[in-house]
């Protein structure tokens, strides 16, 4: 089975989409900025430069997945990687409520795929996708299905030095822990769709990112139609190469996002919004042990609608996004990531939320034969402009977790994992307490 495995991966390789440096300068360079220049400001808090962001970090993910080989299964001229997973999940506080919480056991089986098609030496079309369903013991009234926030469906063109990437980003959940400004809230579920075109046109030591997405967010519960919108996004970035491996530069977003505020018998409405922002990024690889990047600009929220009656009524939010994120294999055995920043992003009830936030994970090689994790986050967050609280919400938000796995066998892999999620709001009943432990066991076909 290994050799067979091998021997495709070479068959891939003299095909010369399996190693990128053995395909021309342009794809070379194409895929290499990408890898030193995403990331730069991975908290902007403004929807068009995350969006670029996003983009550019799934081809990045993508570039190192068809350079370690991709696909151990082959139909034809496709390639797959498929995963199999069942998790059982102890919650403590299903519903994220400050009083009398309710728990239960969560089933979540589930699967992942991730395919690739050379549609020519240097073209490729890819799909990934993972999907599990979240069944609860004792409260079949909150089952719902999830797809993964990473899947996409990818075409890679490449013209020269120019290359284009039009992608549709998809994801589906009723998930709110991810969802900091949002608490006591279930069925909450809802459609994240973009869709649109990434260009990255190498100038040598001058790099220029393009991006365009069209954002469709719908709600699949009525008493959240107040959050279904549409959005237009632009983003503009231009690095300079000081070294092969060192960037920096400008970057620009601007966007107009429309709400489902026409009707005005909704208990709820939010005010349309254009936003823009500008501002520097860098990145320091300083030594094979340690990479740091770096951005920092200027962000205007400007509600271009006034429907929030009863509420307080919208104005300007502008202010300062920052980010720093450091990775650091310390010694042989403990590596860590670490962000902190600062960032300004459309609010749930209100217009804007200004944040500061900071985490840490570490990982621990320091058990034979398993892997160890530990992570710890926090989060402060203001509302302001419109708003639909008479005081605007402050809340803190803290959590720890920590992970450990084990593979059992070539195809076979386990983890246990724990997560303590604090959510202290100013505002009755906007604060909870959850507890969550997991056991995930995983194949990998």
């Amino acid at each position: 089975m290994n050799d067979g495995r091998k021997v495709g991966r070479d068959r891939r390789q003299r095909r010369g989409w399996g190693r990128p440096h053995e395909r021309g300068r342009g794809w070379y360079l194409g895929w290499a900025v990408l890898a030193v220049a995403t990331g730069a400001v991975t908290a902007s808090g403004q929807e068009a430069l995350r969006s670029s962001l996003t983009g550019q970090m799934a081809l990045e993910a993508k570039r190192r997945r068809i350079a370690a080989g991709w696909g151990d299964l082959r139909l034809g001229a496709w390639r797959f990687d498929l995963n199999a997973t069942l998790a059982l999940e102890l919650n403590d506080n299903i519903r994220y409520e400050e009083v009398n919480p309710r728990s239960d056991l969560v089933v979540r089986p589930g699967f992942a795929v991730a395919a690739l098609y050379p549609v020519t030496e240097k073209n490729v079309l890819t799909l990934n996708s993972g999907i599990s369903y979240n069944a609860f013991l004792t409260h079949p009234d909150l089952n719902y299905l999830h797809v993964s926030p990473d899947s996409n469906l990818s075409f890679d063109v490449f013209v020269g030095n120019l290359l284009l990437n039009f992608h549709n980003r998809f994801h589906y959940t009723q998930e709110v822990a991810d969802q900091p400004d949002v608490r006591g809230s279930f069925n909450y579920g809802r459609l994240d769709n973009q869709s649109g075109l990434l260009a990255v046109w190498d100038l040598n030591k001058l790099v220029v990112a393009f991006n365009y997405d069209h954002q469709i967010y719908q709600s699949t519960d009525d008493r959240y139609r107040f959050t279904d919108r549409t959005a237009e996004l632009f983003g503009l970035r231009v690095g300079w190469l000081v070294t092969p491996l060192t960037p920096v530069g400008l970057e620009f977003g601007v966007g107009w996002t429309d709400f489902n505020n026409e009707d005005p018998g909704l208990p709820i409405r939010l005010n349309d919004l254009f936003h823009y922002s500008a501002g520097l990024f860098y990145e320091m690889p300083a030594g094979r042990f340690i990479r740091l990047r770096a951005g920092a600009g200027y962000v205007v929220y400007d509600p271009t609608t006034d429907v929030m009656i009863g509420g307080r009524g919208g104005e300007p939010v502008d202010g300062v996004y920052a980010d720093l994120s450091v990775q650091h294999q310390l010694t042989q055995h403990i590596r860590y990531v670490l962000s902190a920043g600062q960032q300004v992003r459309s609010g749930w009830y209100a217009d804007a939320l200004r944040s500061w936030y900071g985490n840490l994970t570490v990982s621990w090689n320091i058990l034979r034969g398993y892997s160890l994790a530990t992570s710890a986050g926090y989060e402060r967050s203001e509302e302001e402009g419109g708003s639909w609280f008479v005081d605007p919400e402050v809340y803190d938000r803290y959590s720890v977790g920590v992970a450990i796995g084990k593979r059992l066998g070539p195809n076979l892999a386990a983890s246990l994992g724990y997560s303590h999620i604090v959510r202290d709001s100013n505002i009755h009943w906007r604060s909870y307490t959850q507890n969550r432990l997991v056991l995930t066991g995983t194949y990998t076909f």
